[in-house]
């Protein structure tokens, strides 16, 4: 079943030219809410850290893409979002991670530090090709760092297959 659903979703976007987004929204954030809060509003999430800095990766949301087998081996890929945030003293990480072969994984995105801080909308987007032998891809976004009160909202956040 999980493979028909794959190939449902490969066809509608090789034979419609839709592009379909494969990072559900809004998707369950694993945060500690003793660290951390995220919320969810109209399109826009929102990361705000709660305690000072640490190095635990203790802000962390991660999600799997529903594809499998070959419906994710040798496919080009494009990650996009917006982001916008007044002051960043620590580090945001926006990206796909690429498992393979035995205990490796490689991650593509961005890792939002304090010269990417901006009050006005910024728009990444990075475009990779994943390996022959990709066994699970996840969307991840993770905070170090950041300073109690720091927040970082994200928006159009999306993951197309080309």
């Amino acid at each position: 079943m999980k493979k028909i659903i794959a190939l449902l979703v490969l066809a509608s976007v090789s034979c419609f030219g839709a592009e379909a987004n494969l990072i559900p929204a809004p998707f369950r954030a694993w945060y500690n809410p003793a660290t951390a809060q995220v919320t969810f509003a109209d399109g826009i999430y929102t990361i705000t850290a709660n305690t000072n800095p640490k190095f635990n990766g203790y802000q962390k949301a991660q999600v799997n893409i529903p594809l499998k087998g070959s419906a994710m081996q040798n496919k080009k890929m494009t990650l996009s979002f917006k982001y916008r945030t007044a002051r960043l003293n620590g580090a945001l990480q926006v990206a796909v991670r690429e498992a393979f072969g035995k205990n490796y994984s490689t991650y593509h995105g961005a890792q939002l530090k304090r010269w990417d801080a901006s009050p006005e909308w910024k728009e990444y987007k990075h475009t990779f090709t994943t390996r022959k032998d990709t066994t699970l891809l996840s969307f991840y976004i993770v905070g170090y760092y950041m300073k109690a009160g720091e927040k970082v909202e994200l928006k159009d956040l999306k993951l197309i297959l080309q």
